[in-house]
């Protein structure tokens, strides 16, 4: 027995609906590109990196990294890298495969970072992302961490 399924337009565009929000894709095409994210807010006035001003010693605190990007930009994981009293923040975005057709809006993309300092003082959190247009931008915040 087979399946039957209806062929009206309605169903049809469902259907191609469907398949174009689920990202299909030939396997011919080029997979999407895994980049450092732009942290350049293009004057949106939205912060790229909030987080507390004092934390405690061992005690992980949440800072929330925001990435901009197009509608198809999708955020792809963080790097965080603690030294002393210093927290090296990289986020990651996933760049849609060439070619593919997205909607022309600045999108802001957050996700919380956790962040744990191992020892007590003045500590400086560095998110490293990429500028609109291209080139390297790091922005910084201190923090106090209390014993």
């Amino acid at each position: 027995m087979q399946a039957r399924f209806p062929r009206t337009p309605g169903y049809l565009l469902l259907l191609a609906l469907a398949l174009t929000a689920s990202g299909c894709a030939a396997p011919t095409q080029p997979s999407s590109q895994r980049v450092v994210g732009i942290i350049d807010n293009g004057g949106t006035g939205i912060d790229p990196l909030v987080m507390l001003d004092t934390v405690y010693v061992g005690v992980p605190f949440v800072a929330t990294v925001t990435t901009f990007g197009s509608a198809c930009d999708t955020p792809d994981g963080t790097d965080v890298q603690t030294t002393a009293l210093v927290a090296d923040v990289t986020p990651y975005d996933l760049l849609p495969p060439a070619g593919t057709v997205c909607i022309a809006v600045l999108r802001a993309s957050p996700r919380p970072v956790q962040v744990t300092f191992a020892a007590a003082g003045a500590a400086i959190v560095r998110l490293h992302g990429r500028r609109f247009g291209g080139g390297d931008l790091t922005l910084s915040r201190s923090v106090v961490v209390r014993p």
